[in-house]
């Protein structure tokens, strides 16, 4: 990303997994690993130009945009960066009136010199912490324990080249270890040759060592580049050289997702509440759309959609498509969780 102060998936972590027959090898390792870690963070970390303390505990740096830890990556040598999409429609949100209590996106203000861009400084903890969540969500895992429920839209006569939504954020009660999200993405290929970009909110406690959510849309552009935009701002963009096979997405989706270690029971996910049709209630995502190879918005067509979830007993899902015209295509998913194998 090239603009974005958390830094989320894109976190170079260190996998410890040390045993040693002897204290002092033991000792050893971990001293190593440490140095290691800290090695890391002298990479990560660069000389900022001015840095802040925000109310959340953070410290963001303001980095110089050319030197940012992005470019670090040797797939982005000589990568021009790209200051804004060369493709752009915006979408004007039909808004509705909404009593309830939820969460908001709040992104406190860092105002950054000229020429430099915001990045949360990344620490040890952050380090050690982004290696379980990497591997909690691995593209390629498939665990009994992690759930989901979606709706998503495959290859029919045409690929697409953008996804977005508008969706409710919540704080769903989740304890240490485990995460919960509400999130759209965009897929191409399958197996080894798997490419996927997932952004959305999540409660992720240890990541964060917080109960807060975290908001995110995203965006495309015509020469590969996956943009991120939250409400019609540009955020920043993932480069097209960093995936060898999403060029285009032959895949779209938009749901929730929970992550559990084992020996614990599953977390709520979305609002905690089954979807009932009151937007009050459960979570939901609305005015559903994805971008064709002409960069139109168009909603999707009910033969189009798939529905999937598969933890029925612990979250529902329910499909509205275009029953309510206030909210355009939309839908509603999640629940409170719970031993969702039994």
């Amino acid at each position: 990303m090239s603009k974005i102060i958390n830094i989320l998936l894109l976190i170079m972590c260190l996998v410890i997994n040390s045993t040693s027959y002897r204290d002092h090898g033991m000792q050893s390792e971990l001293k190593d690993e440490d140095l290691e870690l800290e090695r890391q963070l002298n990479i990560l970390n660069k000389s900022p130009i001015k840095s802040f303390h925000i109310k959340s505990g953070y410290i963001v740096d303001c980095i110089d945009i050319n030197k940012q830890p992005a470019f670090d990556n040797p797939l982005l040598k000589n990568h021009k960066l790209q200051r804004k999409p060369l493709f752009e429609r915006n979408i004007t949100e039909r808004r509705i009136q909404n009593s309830s209590k939820k969460s908001r996106f709040i992104l406190e203000k860092v105002r950054c010199p000229q020429g430099t861009v915001p990045i949360r400084r990344t620490t040890k903890n952050d380090l050690i912490q982004g290696k379980y969540l990497f591997n909690a969500e691995n593209l390629t895992q498939n665990s009994a324990l992690n759930h989901f429920s979606r709706l998503n839209i495959k290859y029919v006569s045409t690929l697409y080249y953008g996804v977005s939504g508008t969706t409710s954020v919540w704080n769903p009660k989740v304890y240490k270890g485990q995460s919960s999200s509400g999130n759209l993405y965009v897929l191409n290929g399958e197996g080894d040759n798997l490419n996927k970009i997932s952004i959305g909110w999540h409660v992720s406690p240890l990541l964060y060592n917080n109960g807060e959510p975290h908001l995110y849309s995203f965006w495309a552009d015509n020469i590969g580049n996956w943009w991120l935009k939250v409400r019609d701002k540009d955020i920043g963009y993932f480069p097209a050289a960093l995936f060898s096979n999403l060029f285009e997405a032959n895949e779209v989706g938009w749901g929730g997702y929970t992550v559990t270690p084992a020996g614990t029971t599953s977390p709520a996910m979305g609002s905690g509440y089954y979807p009932d049709e009151d937007i009050t209630h459960a979570s939901y995502f609305k005015f559903l759309k994805y971008l064709n190879i002409f960069r139109e918005h168009h909603d999707p067509y009910p033969f189009m959609i798939y529905s999937s979830n598969d933890a029925p007993k612990c979250y529902g899902l329910a499909n509205y498509e275009d029953k309510r015209k206030d909210l355009g295509f939309f839908f509603q998913f999640g629940g409170p969780g719970g031993n969702c194998r039994s």
